[in-house]
């Protein structure tokens, strides 16, 4: 009889450890899927809002806007005002809601402006982007935004489509949107949840009529000038690692004798004891900035002192972590295999930022108020290099 008492009582005390798992793992799976759902409403939205871009592309270039302006000599706040009658004249129906005008009158702008050889992109692609969106949702953009928020937490104003693009190469539309979705953990591993940086792209070929803009612009040479398309810098590439990687590379090519190889997380070391990791940080993007689409360049840009600190307080951890555990000797870049002398061993970090940061003087500023901050609270070494264009 006790032997069975013994064994009932073993099984209450393993269900009442077991349940809370299982619960707490069913609730993160229920998150998982709320976030899920989410990604694919945002990529079925851009799909649908690629196409969409594309036939207004077409529209803008069937109704020829930038030759018929131009040769009445109109000014872009006429064009503006005609455009409602301009697109009543097309056999297609793209232009007859509120939301279709407000496209063609974006592109009519932008072909008459002096940016058009650089293509459309920044806030007025965003702009774009927030207009067309919530239809793919819902009809109303009020119930649109609710049922986001619901379902996710966020708004459709939330969501930053700053780094798609309309025409530039003259021929496609590249829709990139990037937003943070938080998972629930209910108070276990974070507080406050866990969040991931979400990244959709869609693109598709614009519609156009002939030949495209670019090719246009090689048969008449006498209205072509001098193009101010930025050179791609290693802000554009995609992968973190593979960015991450290139940074590295650099910083150790300018300081051989101090290059480490590869698989320590320690990226220069000197013989006064200073062990240096490398990292970038974009502070334009949505993870450590506030964009106010009002303005350009970098003077839209407010730094997320939080998020900005708090990716700064990760890399101080890690070569901590990665001093610590280094032993009595280094491999360097060069094969060769350096004594560590001192006990006194020294972290450091190279963080890059983008180079336009330094135009932005509150910005830039903060940036170095805040290294200074974690570089006291770390008791580390943190110094900051401005290089290349990410806008």
């Amino acid at each position: 009889m006790s032997r069975k008492r013994s064994f009932k009582g073993s099984v209450t005390v393993e269900a009442s450890l077991a349940l809370p798992i299982f619960l707490l793992g069913f609730v993160l799976i229920l998150s998982l899927v709320q976030i899920i759902r989410t990604e694919s409403i945002v990529q079925h939205s851009m799909n649908r809002m690629a196409v969409e871009l594309s036939e207004y592309c077409y529209a803008a270039d069937k109704l020829s806007l930038t030759e018929a302006i131009q040769k009445s000599n109109m000014t872009i706040g006429e064009a503006v005002e005609n455009i409602t009658e301009m697109s009543g004249i097309m056999d297609d129906e793209t232009c007859d809601d509120a939301e279709g005008t407000a496209v063609i009158t974006e592109l009519t702008e932008f072909l008459l402006g002096d940016t058009a050889d650089m293509g459309l992109n920044g806030p007025i692609v965003e702009k774009l982007c927030h207009t067309l969106m919530p239809k793919y949702i819902n009809e109303d953009k009020d119930v649109a935004d609710r049922y986001l928020e619901k379902l996710s937490g966020i708004k459709i104003s939330d969501i930053d489509f700053r780094y798609s693009t309309i025409l530039k190469d003259g021929k496609s539309i590249k829709l990139t949107a990037i937003y943070e979705l938080k998972l629930n953990t209910f108070g276990f591993f974070k507080e406050k949840g866990i969040t991931f940086t979400m990244q959709n792209t869609a693109g598709t070929a614009a519609w156009l009529t002939g030949m495209t803009r670019k090719e246009t612009e090689e048969e008449e040479p006498e209205e072509t000038e001098e193009e101010e398309k930025r050179e791609p810098t290693k802000w554009d590439i995609v992968s973190v690692k593979d960015r991450g990687t290139a940074w590295i590379d650099e910083i150790q090519s300018e300081n051989p004798g101090k290059a480490v190889a590869s698989g320590k997380g320690i990226h220069l070391y000197d013989s006064s004891g200073v062990f240096t990791a490398v990292h970038s940080v974009n502070v334009f993007s949505v993870s450590y900035s506030k964009y106010d689409s009002s303005l350009s360049g970098a003077q839209a840009y407010t730094l997320d002192e939080k998020g900005f600190k708090a990716v700064l307080n990760k890399y101080a951890r890690k070569i901590k972590e990665n001093t610590k555990n280094i032993g009595s000797e280094i491999k360097m870049e060069d094969g060769t295999v350096k004594t560590i002398l001192t006990k006194n061993k020294k972290s450091g970090l190279i963080i890059i930022i983008p180079e336009e940061a330094k135009e932005n003087k509150e910005l830039y500023d903060k940036i170095i108020e805040t290294g200074k901050k974690v570089s006291e609270e770390q008791k580390i070494e943190i110094e900051f290099t401005f290089r290349e264009k990410a806008l």
